[in-house]
């Protein structure tokens, strides 16, 4: 996917997730305990400006693994079949570490 995030947008890829099964054979999906998700940032915009026209920096780069909100994300798949989010980067939570579990 050729896509370059502007302003304060963000590109994700979440990780996936397993869904969990009630006894009785239900299928609950992970959001249905956690709005939020983890994913892996594939793109960054510039940033947004301040009032003197100066570009603000972004605190999350290529490569980071982060916890963003669900909601606001806006998901799309691309020909392949692979998910890909936008979202600002307020969104985001927090970075977390590599070796990090997030259930």
């Amino acid at each position: 996917m050729d896509l370059m995030p502007m302003g304060n947008l963000v590109l994700l890829v979440p990780e996936t997730k397993s869904e969990q099964q009630t006894e009785s054979g239900i299928v609950l999906p992970q959001t249905y305990h956690n709005p939020s998700l983890v994913g892996r940032v594939v793109a960054v915009g510039p940033g947004l400006r301040n009032a003197e026209y100066e570009r603000l920096p972004m605190e999350v780069k290529v490569g980071d693994r982060v916890i963003f909100l669900r909601y606001t994300a806006y998901e799309k798949k691309d020909e392949e079949g692979n998910t890909f989010c936008l979202c600002p980067e307020d969104d985001i939570l927090g970075k977390i570490s590599e070796d990090t579990v997030v259930e």
